[in-house]
């Protein structure tokens, strides 16, 4: 563990503008979502002279230039007739190959699937049949399927808006929910249900189809009854107790199976990673003293500024199955999707002060509790992506947080060597499964960037089952 004594930000600073002038030398395309913003010495060359954050906002802006184009730029006919075909890499992950219905038309509610394991999704062509592809539209994202988007049927495609593919990895849901949302961001439907391709058709789901294929078939107001639901979702969303984490979310309006009510008491094992995220991307002040280890209170890091933030308690929806407004996802920089697929997709690739591992699988367990509380909640204001960019939207950083006790601060550095390499082991508390962990006792080996040996930075091959 880091010590109390300061950290030292010339010390940081030095750390990044060595990075970043290594950078600077190199010749290379800079690519953002599989579109080349610049290539060679000119693309990065003004990183060393600019200082971390000129390159940060750099970054961000090809980030969001990135948003508005990926989504309508660079498709060609594809195997799939009907659908065009996207050939570009996210940040973090493998490439994506992503076939879109050529009319160009948006749903006004996507249903986003989360496909794997060469589990089967031909009831989904039954689950939607009489909708129209103008009311609802199938959203896929294979993960390791072996026939990928072309395994869908005929019947399936029918009813089907987009569909990626993507290697498998840990991170379960999270980076295809993330890529998503980053990808669609300005071209998003009024209501995005996201759900898994085995989940059983639970009442409030049923519910929400039937009455969308009601209207549609009797030729029934389909807009408003798309629009009053949305509008009943951000409302409740906005009531939380003293503006700390919402707490009105209801199976019905959410289209969820059950919303699970937890008290975030001070051995909750994920306080430490909601403190990441807090610290990390919105504006609370986080503390030094807040985010220690507590050893004689019996408290997990990061629960003081957890409790701080989103109060005594917190409701999610189980199973990360649950629908959103577009408003909801624009409450976020698309930037902000983008680092969460970082997160989901490299192993390690934010490190708390107490040297605790983060792989891909937790946060895949975290983000499941953190959607509501702390993702969407409209009462979190997020942080300029200036902040976190120049690590976090990196591809191959790693991001670890430090704490300066004489200023009482914590930040986020990329990794530094003579600053890390003689720093104790890692320590793991958290009680979620972490298979996708390939740390055995001395993390060096793995910490200096994303792309070593974990299983988000290769398929699981074996018959494409995910071990969760």
């Amino acid at each position: 563990m880091i010590g109390r004594r300061a950290l030292g930000v010339a010390c940081v600073a030095a750390a990044l503008v060595a990075t970043l002038g290594t950078f600077a030398t190199a010749r290379a395309s800079v690519v953002v979502f599989g579109r080349v913003v610049g290539s060679g010495a000119a693309a990065v060359g003004a990183v060393g002279s600019g200082g971390a954050a000129a390159a940060a906002a750099r970054r961000v802006a090809a980030a969001a230039t990135a948003a508005t184009t990926t989504a309508t730029t660079g498709g060609r006919p594809s195997a799939i007739e009907g659908f065009d075909v996207y050939d570009g890499a996210s940040a973090g992950r493998p490439a994506t190959r992503t076939y879109v219905r050529r009319d160009g038309t948006t749903p006004r509610v996507g249903y986003h699937v989360t496909w794997c394991c060469e589990n089967d999704v031909e009831h989904l062509a039954t689950r939607v049949r009489g909708i129209s592809r103008e009311t609802l539209g199938l959203v896929f994202v294979s993960k390791g399927n072996r026939l990928g988007c072309r395994g869908l049927s005929a019947s399936v495609l029918n009813h089907t808006w987009m569909c990626a593919e993507t290697e498998n990895a840990q991170g379960r849901e999270v980076d295809a929910m993330a890529w998503f949302m980053r990808r669609q961001y300005d071209a998003l439907p009024e209501i995005v249900v996201f759900t898994h391709d085995d989940r059983y058709y639970f009442p409030h789901m049923e519910a929400f189809i039937e009455g969308l294929r009601e209207r549609d078939v009797a030729g029934g107001d389909v807009v408003g009854f798309v629009a009053a639901r949305a509008k009943t979702m951000d409302e409740l969303l906005a009531r939380a107790p003293e503006k700390k984490s919402p707490s009105e979310l209801t199976e019905d309006a959410f289209v969820s199976e059950n919303v699970v009510h937890e008290n975030l008491h001070a051995m909750y094992a994920y306080v430490n990673t909601f403190a990441l995220l807090i610290g990390t991307f919105f504006e609370v002040k986080a503390s030094a003293s807040e985010l220690e280890v507590q050893n004689e209170t019996h408290e997990l890091p990061g629960w003081r500024l957890s409790v701080k933030t989103l109060g005594d308690d917190i409701y999610w929806p189980v199973s990360a199955n649950f629908a959103v407004t577009k408003t909801m996802i624009r409450g976020r920089t698309p930037q902000f999707w983008e680092a969460v697929i970082a997160l989901a997709t490299c192993d390690g690739k934010l490190t708390s002060h107490s040297f605790e591992y983060t792989a891909a699988l937790e946060w895949a367990h975290t983000f499941e509790r953190a959607w509501f509380p702390i993702a969407f909640n409209p009462n979190l204001r997020e942080r300029s992506p200036e902040a976190y960019a120049d690590c976090l939207l990196d591809p191959k950083s790693r991001c670890y947080e430090v704490l300066d006790w004489d200023r009482d601060v914590r930040e986020i550095i990329r990794y530094d060597a003579e600053r890390f390499e003689n720093m104790t082991k890692y320590e793991y508390r958290q009680a979620a499964q972490t298979r996708g962990l390939r740390v055995e006792n001395d993390p060096r080996d793995v910490v200096k960037s994303c792309g070593a040996n974990t299983w988000s930075d290769h398929a699981n091959h074996e018959r494409g089952k995910l071990e969760i």
